[in-house]
């Protein structure tokens, strides 16, 4: 009897080894699924930010866009304003020359 029983412990004992083995087996599966989907994300996340980072990009470009045309207006506008400026001297001058004339006319 007693050496029966040893027997049936031994083979519970390989039982239980097997089970362990399947265990490891189903461990690795679920690993390699994890990693899997962990690639995926990582995937996805390095997308979302080249997809971002494309975004900041086109912004810095429309910003950078819109300060130039500022820049042309107001450099357009200053344009105007020296041309005025050099339009009223020489209405100026004119005016003085005129007046210069007229005197001469008064002295002779």
């Amino acid at each position: 009897m007693k050496k029966k029983k040893k027997k049936k412990k031994k083979k519970k004992k390989k039982k239980k080894k097997k089970k362990k083995k399947k265990k490891k087996k189903k461990k690795k599966k679920k690993k390699k699924k994890k990693k899997k989907k962990k690639k995926k994300k990582k995937k996805k996340k390095k997308k979302k930010k080249k997809k971002k980072k494309k975004k900041k990009k086109k912004k810095k470009k429309k910003k950078k866009k819109k300060e130039e045309e500022e820049e042309e207006e107001e450099e357009e506008e200053e344009e105007e304003e020296e041309e005025e400026e050099e339009e009223e001297e020489e209405e100026e001058e004119e005016e003085e020359e005129e007046e210069e004339e007229e005197e001469e006319e008064e002295y002779s």
